[in-house]
């Protein structure tokens, strides 16, 4: 593999990464809407759903939060490797 395939493969994983992490990102916005969403609508129940669900939502943003940083590093890795 040449140098130049070598910088043109490292730019597309960059652009695939950063395109994972804007959907991350979208989802996390959404994810944060559900939770309140149950907070306001079911909260109090007697069965404890609401307290479930948001702990279930937490966990999820929490897995994608790492997920996100993950990928961040990747891609901060990736852009130094094209300024060689």
């Amino acid at each position: 593999m040449s140098l130049r395939e070598l910088l043109r493969e490292t730019t597309r994983l960059k652009r695939d990464i950063d395109d994972q992490i804007s959907l991350i990102d979208t989802f996390l916005q959404e994810n944060n809407g559900a939770m309140d969403l149950v907070q306001s609508e079911i909260s109090g129940g007697s069965k404890g759903y609401d307290q479930r669900m948001c702990a279930d939502l937490i966990a999820t943003r929490q897995s994608l939060t790492n997920a996100q940083h993950t990928l961040l590093a990747a891609s901060d890795a990736l852009h130094r490797v094209t300024q060689i």
